[in-house]
């Protein structure tokens, strides 16, 4: 299940972000198009200061996204796609062999690899080699290296965030690290290939072996560093906590348990999400930002989306409930497309009713006011389908 961010929502002050992430938003999501939620995603780990998973199979841009999102920040990308015999060298920098020879110190070559720069993209992260798990976990987690130098073994390092993608996640393969490393992940988006209508757009752009020139305009670290502290400084109050805590308890009965970091964590996006917004508090609907954060397991992803949907926005519990029970009525049709002719007519003039019932419910909720919804084309491809299954059921064809 899926919910596609609007990034249009009208703002409830003018004192809280600037231009420059609309902006981004917007010219991103022209040439990008399908792709509002995992835009979205990575502005909220950037400003919360965190790493972020993109999941999802090859084919669909992540990579090019991910060039383009990091090319309207100031700072250095570092980029390299992981296997399991990937050395260690090939991401840390390898090891600097004269000054080893000619001074017995052991020192890596770091210039211009992920421990030298501000940003770092790591394709295929979940078949991260072993050897590389244990030092990549410091620079993720602490944004710090391990290296003997002038009486001090633990030196900091300028990354800020790490996009990381694949689509396999990281530790399945059992390893301490890996799991470890999925963990300081915060950020989670999935990535999967665009409906029919945003296909239609990006066959209408012009075709580039490059990435998109999407911005002019480019974030400088300092303008960063202080929208990170406004967004430090938006508010939560005591009952928000206090849903969220409801929220954890939901979840664990569901059988998710996140670790206390993430939860701790989860909350500076909550607060990015907020601040994006234009609040300088956290209101209920910001709560609608954990769907990227409250996850592990991609097939129960859904079920994390709907306790989120509750706890932060009726609105968008009701329009998930709608498109659901659209999908159950099409494969109900479908089921029964195979029966005689006077059954099946006496199941389509029940499926006729249902139908009308949820296109009139979700034009109700087309015009309501929900920070974060299921796109209307979701809304509207599953009623379409719909209809088509019970045309399909009076003709006794069956799905095409």
């Amino acid at each position: 299940m899926s919910a596609t961010a609007t990034l249009a929502a009208p703002r409830e002050t003018n004192a809280a972000a600037p231009g420059f992430w609309d902006t981004q938003a917007r010219d991103l999501g022209d040439a990008f198009p399908g792709r509002a939620e995992q835009i979205l995603a990575m502005q909220l780990a950037v400003l919360a200061g965190e790493h972020i998973f993109l999941l999802g199979p090859p084919g669909t841009g992540k990579t090019t996204l991910v060039r383009a999102f990091a090319a309207s920040l100031e700072g250095r990308l570092f980029e390299q796609s992981l296997s399991r015999t990937r050395s260690d060298a090939a991401v840390l920098g390898p090891l600097d062999i004269p000054r080893l020879r000619d001074h017995g110190a052991y020192r890596r070559t770091i210039e211009g690899y992920l421990l030298d720069c501000e940003w770092t993209f790591l394709d295929e992260i979940g078949h991260i080699a072993p050897e590389l798990g244990h030092d990549l976990l410091a620079a993720l987690s602490d944004r710090i290296r391990h290296e003997v130098d002038g009486g001090r073994s633990i030196h900091p390092i300028p990354l800020r965030t790490a996009f990381t993608a694949g689509n396999d996640i990281p530790g399945q393969d059992g390893s301490d690290d890996a799991r470890a490393l999925w963990d300081r992940l915060l950020v989670r988006v999935p990535v999967d290939y665009l409906r029919r209508a945003d296909a239609a757009t990006l066959l209408a752009q012009h075709d580039s072996a490059d990435a998109p020139a999407v911005s002019s305009r480019r974030l400088t670290l300092a303008e960063l560093e202080r929208d990170q502290a406004a967004v430090r400084c938006v508010g939560v109050d005591d009952d928000l906590r206090e849903r969220i805590l409801d929220l954890r308890e939901q979840l664990r009965d569901d059988g998710m348990v996140f670790s206390d970091r993430r939860w701790r964590t989860s909350l500076r996006v909550v607060r990015a999400h907020a601040w994006l917004r234009g609040r300088d508090r956290a209101a209920r609907m910001d709560l609608t930002a954990l769907r990227f954060t409250l996850w592990d397991d991609p097939e129960r992803r859904g079920v994390a989306v709907r306790r989120i949907a509750l706890a932060s926005d009726p609105t968008l519990a009701a329009r998930l409930d709608l498109v659901d029970r659209a999908r159950l009525l099409t494969d109900v049709c479908r089921a029964r497309s195979g029966e005689d002719g006077p059954t099946r007519e006496t199941w389509a003039r029940e499926a006729r009713r249902k139908h009308r019932a949820l296109a009139e419910a979700a034009a109700d909720l087309r015009d309501a006011d929900a920070d974060i919804v299921e796109s209307h084309e979701d809304a509207a491809e599953a009623l379409a389908a719909a209809a088509l299954a019970i045309t399909q059921l009076v003709a006794g064809d069956g799905p095409r």
